[in-house]
């Protein structure tokens, strides 16, 4: 069979079972041929490779999430691994590192630490575009850890790794104080949760990573009383929310003591990031 008439049968029967992105296509065709095959319009496809074609469709009509299925994405030009109990990178979370790079592009020797780290595609990305010293991302899921563990590797970072609950008194204790922490933490509530309200896709998704709490503020709470200690003066909180959170999220900040916050819209006009600093009562 050739390519380009293969693009046309997987194109259409994606439509049909209601995926409609075109790009979509090309990637499980990378996926299954390697990079030439799109370069050669009358690449003529191996019975092998159709084969290939064939379970990742039925795969995608299953509604598994792309990510998934090619097991890797892009996220802020950077290649992370990902696949089944990790969270997928998205372009929400891009607005928080936008935001955290544009405020510290001119600091130097920066301690980051990244909560809920997942693949860690906010503290490598950081590391990566700021001056950092020290680099700490703690994950608790065994599962999302090992991609935390290829991802570092990939990028040949010397992070520290922390398997853990990141509200675990000892895992805090072992922390040094922090120019930046970081954290996009599980943010859906149960209406949010419910099979009528979430994508397909997005229900093959570790479900300790999206769900967070009645009114998904449970972690933004914990994360306010927790952490206000860890922040150095001059030190800053990133914290992704959920649409329509802002409010709720910085009254948590600032009846816990934290100061100067601000609420930040991403490029469609929505707000996605809260950010916080301390009183000189909690820093060093």
């Amino acid at each position: 069979m050739k390519l380009k008439e293969a693009k046309e049968i997987i194109k259409t029967k994606l439509s049909e079972g209601g995926i409609s992105n075109p790009k979509e296509v090309d990637e499980l065709i990378l996926y299954a041929t390697g990079k030439s095959a799109l370069k050669t319009p009358d690449y003529t496809l191996k019975e092998s490779e159709q084969k290939v074609l064939n379970e990742l469709m039925k795969r995608r009509l299953d509604h598994e999430p792309l990510q998934y299925i090619i097991g890797e994405w892009d996220f802020y030009g950077k290649h992370f691994l990902v696949g089944d109990g990790v969270l997928i990178p998205r372009q929400d979370t891009e607005t928080l590192v936008e935001k955290c790079l544009n405020d510290n592009k001119q600091k130097s020797g920066m301690t980051v630490i990244d909560l809920c780290a997942g693949s860690g595609c906010i503290g490598l990305t950081l590391e990566d575009r700021l001056s950092v010293s020290h680099l700490l991302m703690i994950e608790k899921s065994r599962a999302a850890f090992e991609y935390l563990e290829k991802n570092t590797d990939n990028f040949e970072s010397d992070a520290k790794l922390i398997l853990g609950d990141i509200f675990d008194e000892s895992v805090i204790k072992g922390l040094p104080k922090a120019d930046i922490i970081t954290c996009n933490p599980p943010y859906l509530s149960v209406e949010d949760m419910m099979p009528q309200n979430l994508q397909p896709e997005v229900s093959f998704e570790p479900f300790e990573a999206l769900f967070g709490g009645q009114d998904g503020l449970d972690y933004y709470s914990k994360i306010a009383r927790a952490y206000k200690g860890v922040l150095k003066k001059d030190g800053k909180m990133y914290l992704e929310i959920g649409i329509g959170q802002e409010q709720e999220v910085m009254t948590l900040l600032i009846h816990n003591g934290y100061t100067n916050v601000r609420k930040h819209k991403d490029l469609s006009g929505i707000y996605r990031v809260v950010t916080a600093e301390v009183s000189d009562e909690y820093a060093d």
